[in-house]
């Protein structure tokens, strides 16, 4: 959207899109961002933008959280309860339940663990390549069938 910009895109929009619903974007096998439906154009907020947020399970005990971008290659998962063990090298995936993503699309690895106040927050280094949007799959349906 932006000269050096690599956060925000403008995508084709493809037919019978909602407004006020977001849509998951994969690129290739992992997550790379959400797209929303804006004045009849398509957006798509990749993993290192701060409006890119979906919910994550993290590690083999599936610890809930929201994932939020940071910056390139780096989000943070906010609002883990305080009795999940989690760990560097964790993986993340999407949960499925917030109807943007399918469960189980690989998203990041865990690289630090913070405890604040009432919860943990974990930053996760990213899979998705933001430097190299080519193709995205728009999901738009999550809802298992």
């Amino acid at each position: 959207m932006k000269l050096n910009s690599f956060s925000q895109i403008i995508l084709t929009k493809p037919k019978e899109l909602k407004v006020d619903k977001l849509y998951g974007l994969i690129q290739g096998e992992v997550v790379a961002g959400i797209a929303e439906l804006h004045n009849n154009q398509l957006y798509g907020y990749l993993t290192s933008d701060e409006k890119c947020r979906f919910s994550v399970f993290i590690g083999e005990e599936h610890a809930p959280g929201i994932a939020i971008g940071v910056r390139t290659n780096e989000m943070f998962i906010k609002f883990i309860p305080k009795w999940y063990k989690i760990k560097e090298g964790d993986k993340v995936r999407t949960s499925g339940l917030d109807d943007i993503f399918f469960a189980n699309i690989p998203v990041g690895v865990v690289t630090k663990v913070e405890l604040q106040s009432s919860y943990k927050v974990a930053y996760i280094q990213t899979y998705s390549d933001i430097y190299h949007p080519k193709t995205f799959f728009l999901v738009n349906d999550a809802k298992a069938s």
